[in-house]
């Protein structure tokens, strides 16, 4: 099965839905700040993480690759990885 991971999402709208209509071919997990306020379904898993905080995103990674087949480079230094940034410049 494939598997998607869906930021936001969990008090509907746009990313609800996409995360819903995902869940039909995929193995989905929506991370947001705040628990879902709706119903996402049971084949969708919810992890709570504030994604502008380094600590959290570092604690997020051994919880999604518990539920999703992550790439290995991801699981070995999750708090370096920045979107845009190398880990070789990341301060």
């Amino acid at each position: 099965m494939r598997h998607a991971v869906v930021f936001g999402g969990s008090n509907g709208g746009i990313g609800s839905a996409l995360a819903r209509e995902l869940a039909r071919s995929h193995r989905v997990v929506v991370v947001d700040l705040v628990p879902p306020r709706v119903e996402l379904g049971n084949s969708i898993d919810f992890l709570q993480c504030n994604v502008a905080e380094l600590g959290d995103v570092a604690k997020l990674v051994p919880q999604l690759s518990q539920l999703v087949s992550l790439p290995m480079q991801a699981r070995r230094s999750p708090a370096r990885r920045r979107i845009g940034v190398s880990p070789s410049t990341s301060t």
